[in-house]
């Protein structure tokens, strides 16, 4: 007869308490692990904090040119923001999980390209006969539509003109920026010192300005070189305005070659100069003279290619070319030239359409420059 096998204690119970206890412990694992994922992004990183591991901000480009001085370069308080990154965190099991980047404003350069008009005008003290029509001469102005203006024969405050301030009347009635260069200065007069030059107008803020010298001899008028930098839309432009010494041979010199030492004198400076570069005025030199060879080794006279009619500017009816404007730079195309009419000067205006080509900075980096309107 066989035994009956000894009784072993039921382990049912025991099996099933092991069990839940393990999953208890798994449960609070994951739950932990949840909860570190949700802290993490409830604080999240910025470009500003040292711990953090997302990108840098960087700057995009379409055409991937580099900020040249034709652009304004990116200001402090419009530099691209960057969104918050997020580092790498820890979830559930070890698994490293990054979270996504939001989209960057972007710095786009783009090609543009701006057309406007020049004039540039020996206004004769705005005298005809002996009457002052700076009325007059702001409607010639106007009607020609133009961006900028390159004047010579300027007064202010001057009694030879019945004391008006032209650079300030014109500008005002314009509505355009100026530069005044005062090459000549008398007594104080009724409304004070009397002045005489240059005078640029624009409807393009000027960045800077200045008034150069030019060489002089004995007692002779002194002449200078006007120079404005200008932001056209966001591509900068420089632009000179000169009135040479007159043709009339003196005691005090042979004004034939000191016309030379100023051109030679001002194309130096313009040779130089690192922008496109239009230059305008009244040179007192016909085509082919020491001056104007002196001009066109650095500058490029657009008759040749764009001119309408007569560039003849001086006399009545206008019988001698010697009023000029001239460009350089190869973003400078000029469009169309020619010279109109005025009932007032001994002058007639000459006009050229350009187009400059440039860039413009468009997105977080793009900043407004402004210039001054008086000078």
């Amino acid at each position: 007869m066989t035994e009956p096998a000894p009784h072993r204690p039921d382990d049912t119970g025991r099996d099933w308490a092991t069990i839940l206890i393990t999953a208890a412990i798994v449960l609070v694992f994951v739950g932990t692990g949840a909860a570190l994922v949700l802290a993490r992004q409830a604080s999240p990183r910025t470009a500003s904090d040292p711990s953090s591991t997302g990108p840098a901000p960087v700057w995009t480009d379409e055409a991937s040119p580099t900020l040249s001085p034709t652009a304004a370069p990116p200001s402090s308080t419009a530099a691209p923001t960057v969104g918050p990154t997020v580092g790498p965190t820890i979830g559930p099991g070890g698994v490293s999980a990054s979270a996504v980047v939001p989209p960057q404003p972007a710095c786009t350069a783009r090609p543009v390209v701006h057309p406007f008009r020049v004039v540039s005008f020996n206004i004769h003290s705005a005298l005809h006969g002996n009457t002052v029509m700076i009325g007059q001469i702001e409607s010639e102005i106007a009607a020609l539509t133009p961006d900028i203006v390159l004047l010579q024969e300027v007064d202010a405050h001057r009694g030879y003109s019945d004391y008006v301030d032209m650079p300030t009347v014109l500008s005002n009635a314009l509505h355009m920026y100026y530069a005044y260069g005062v090459n000549k200065i008398w007594g104080v007069g009724r409304e004070g010192p009397q002045q005489y030059g240059t005078l640029i107008l624009t409807r393009f803020p000027i960045v800077a300005k200045s008034n150069t010298p030019l060489v002089n001899e004995g007692r002779l008028e002194q002449r200078g070189l006007l120079h404005t930098v200008l932001d056209v839309d966001g591509t900068t432009l420089s632009v000179y305005n000169t009135h040479l010494e007159n043709n009339t041979p003196g005691p005090h010199g042979d004004h034939l070659a000191l016309r030379g030492r100023q051109a030679a004198q001002a194309a130096a400076i313009i040779a130089k100069d690192p922008y496109p570069t239009i230059l305008g005025g009244d040179m007192n030199s016909g085509p082919g003279s020491a001056a104007m060879n002196s001009f066109e080794s650095v500058l490029s006279d657009p008759w040749s290619q764009v001119g309408v009619g007569s560039p003849n500017s001086h006399g009545n009816p206008p019988n001698a070319r010697i009023d000029y404007l001239l460009h350089r730079g190869t973003s400078l195309t000029p469009v169309r030239a020619q010279v109109g009419r005025t009932a007032v000067s001994d002058h007639s205006p000459v006009i050229t359409d350009y187009q400059l080509a440039g860039t413009k900075l468009v997105g977080a980096c793009a900043t407004d420059r402004r210039g001054s309107k008086h000078g």
